[in-house]
């Protein structure tokens, strides 16, 4: 299902400044180095991206002048494509012009004058004005904003419009979305901030959660502040977005210090519990955390719950001590980060204030069944609490029925070194050896030679990436495989690799950063068995030149040749 495929996940990286500042790595969980960027002023502060797409895909290119100052043209470049419009001009006399832009795909542009944001700024997004306002002397915030949400997405798009008085937010604010499809923007939430230009919320708000990718509610956190503190009732409402039905499903009290407090009761309209509730992308799926708070802390027994949209069912849970500052303690049943319907992982083991300690195990279940089966598991040191050591059977982040991807390796002081092995359980069958290859054991970083798997590998899109790392870089030949399958006719799988036939790649240059250069194919994002998709064409410096070739092949005609769809051509 291609909503599912494509759904997003929460993902953690590394950012790793070097002592003097002049190197920030950006690495993932299993050693692999994304980017490396070079500060060229140590004095200065480094720039440092927290954006997961930006970090894979965005280049700044340009020309350093005296001082190691920026001079002249700047231009973006995006997944190896130059970016229209996007870029600007530095001038030595310390006035700036510039087109910026903060998350793709959205764009601010405006002007700079002496390094500080001035006059009229405009976000764009696809060319479409959707929100900006006026920056006055030293780059100060004034009069009427309209300001796009951290989260801003193509499918989730949140603003929020009210005005600034020297920098701050006063008076009333409304926060309104518009959802993927739909052309004007729906108020979803509204509230005041203080006229003394101190930024305090004040009085009666409802708030939006953010939730990520929600198909048909919104959930809303209604109450009253007090000089920026949440005070008394508040409750947790879920509307719809066709018929604007509004149903309570959580909430709780604080008291007069914005503390939390409340008993663990099931929510009525004259209780006092306190829920917090975890909507994952399926919004008929919910993760329900019930318990009690005092002064603020959560303590005591709580529980995890699972509505699959029928029934509610107990999944978990565990203690807090509150001798400990409401700190977990004992044993404990947790959710993956994304637990959902088609995804159901646990991880049960013990807690010692509030950290992971010896062994823990990873349950999985599948979609229908009552049962979660052990599938996984490790230990955690029992000194150097919540630092994983030894043996470790782990999941992928995207684990489900259709994507039962398992590594398999060891752990020393909370990092992965030597064999590291990738398995794929296909339906009943056993683990097959499909990837994997060494870390270092200095650093935890990928070394020698790989084979990786696709971002959206599962049973219909086996593709693997084979090549060489050193020090978590890719360097030199990759190669990428594409595993032929025609459903589930077929012989039994063995080991994938020996049936994969080699459909694309290219070449990494070390010296550059491990960036892409010459001749590539690489296939499409959402590249399947019934949507194969690949692009050829020329790389410099990681940057795209020249004729590229979008070829298609359809599903079924695996002895066919790719055909040539479009061709599109790239200027440097």
């Amino acid at each position: 299902m291609l909503s599912f495929r494509f759904r997003f996940l929460k993902t953690k990286f590394f950012i790793i400044i070097s002592n003097n500042k002049t190197e920030i790595n950006y690495a993932t969980e299993d050693g692999q180095i994304m980017r490396i960027d070079y500060n060229k002023d140590p004095q200065g502060t480094p720039q440092i991206l927290y954006n997961l797409e930006q970090i894979k895909y965005l280049q700044w290119v340009g020309q350093y002048g005296e001082n190691l100052k920026k001079v002249g043209d700047w231009m973006a470049i995006w997944k190896g494509q130059k970016l229209k419009n996007v870029g600007g001009k530095y001038y030595t006399q310390k006035k700036e012009k510039k087109q910026g832009f903060g998350q793709i795909p959205v764009y601010k542009v405006g002007e700079y004058v002496d390094d500080q944001r001035r006059g009229k700024w405009k976000y764009l997004y696809k060319d479409y004005e959707v929100g900006g306002g006026n920056y006055e002397q030293k780059g100060i915030k004034n009069e009427d904003w309209i300001e796009l949400s951290k989260s801003f997405q193509t499918y989730k798009q949140v603003i929020n419009n009210g005005k600034y008085k020297n920098g701050k937010k006063i008076g009333m604010w409304v926060e309104c979305l518009r959802m993927n499809g739909q052309k004007s923007f729906k108020v979803i939430g509204e509230g005041y901030y203080d006229n003394e230009g101190k930024e305090l919320k004040i009085g009666s708000w409802v708030e939006l959660i953010d939730l990520g990718i929600l198909k048909k509610s919104q959930i809303t956190f209604n109450g009253q502040y007090n000089n920026g503190q949440k005070i008394g009732r508040w409750n947790i409402l879920s509307s719809d977005k066709f018929y604007d039905l509004k149903k309570k499903i959580g909430g709780g009290w604080y008291d007069e210090r914005g503390l939390k407090n409340g008993k663990l009761v099931e929510f009525d309209d004259h209780s006092d519990s306190y829920k917090i509730i975890n909507y994952c992308l399926n919004t008929k799926s919910q993760i329900t955390y019930c318990g009690k708070y005092k002064n603020g802390q959560k303590v005591g027994l709580w529980n995890l719950y699972w509505n699959d949209g029928k029934e509610q069912e107990l999944i978990g849970g565990g203690c807090y001590e509150i001798k400990q500052g409401g700190l977990k303690n004992g044993k404990w049943i947790e959710t993956s980060d994304n637990f959902e319907k088609f995804q159901q992982i646990t991880y049960n083991g013990v807690y010692k204030d509030g950290k992971k300690i010896g062994k823990w195990d990873i349950f999985w279940r599948e979609l229908l069944e009552n049962d979660f089966h052990l599938i996984g598991g490790g230990s955690y040191n029992e000194i150097e609490l919540g630092k994983k050591e030894g043996k470790w059977k782990e999941l992928s982040v995207t684990f489900s029925k259709q994507c039962q991807i398992i590594f398999d390796g060891e752990y020393k002081n909370n990092q992965k070194i030597g064999r590291w092995n990738t398995y794929f359980r296909r339906k009943e069958e056993q683990d097959n050896l499909i990837g994997g290859g060494d870390y270092n054991y200095e650093n935890g970083l990928k070394q020698g030679k790989w084979i990786d798997l696709f971002d959206n590998f599962r049973e219909d899109c086996l593709v693997t990436y084979n090549g060489e790392y050193k020090n978590g870089q890719r360097v030199g030949k990759w190669d990428i495989y594409y595993r032929e399958t025609l459903g589930e006719n077929q012989e039994q799988m063995q080991e994938i690799i020996k049936q994969l036939k080699q459909r694309g790649g290219g070449s990494y240059d070390l010296k550059e950063g491990g960036i892409k250069n010459g001749i590539w194919i690489e296939l499409s994002e959402t590249f399947q068995n019934q949507s194969q998709v690949i692009y050829q064409g020329e790389y410099q410096n990681g940057i795209k030149v020249g004729k590229w070739e979008e070829k298609k092949r359809d599903f079924y005609a695996f002895s066919k040749s790719f055909l040539k769809r479009k061709e599109n051509d790239y200027e440097y």
